[in-house]
């Protein structure tokens, strides 16, 4: 699994309307990283973040 499971737990809501929820994820540092052996190592650098 490349991320953790996200949950929410959302109330107040109506309804009968639509909701949209966005999640969104920034770069971190300049490093991809990998879950080896209990724990997180760099595995090389990241792509540069276009703008």
């Amino acid at each position: 699994r490349m991320f953790p499971v996200l949950h929410f737990l959302i109330g107040g809501l109506d309804p009968d309307r639509k909701y949209r929820v966005y999640v969104g994820m920034d770069l971190a540092d300049e490093h991809h990283w990998k879950f080896q052996a209990g724990k997180w190592v760099s595995c090389g650098a990241a792509e540069p973040l276009s703008t």
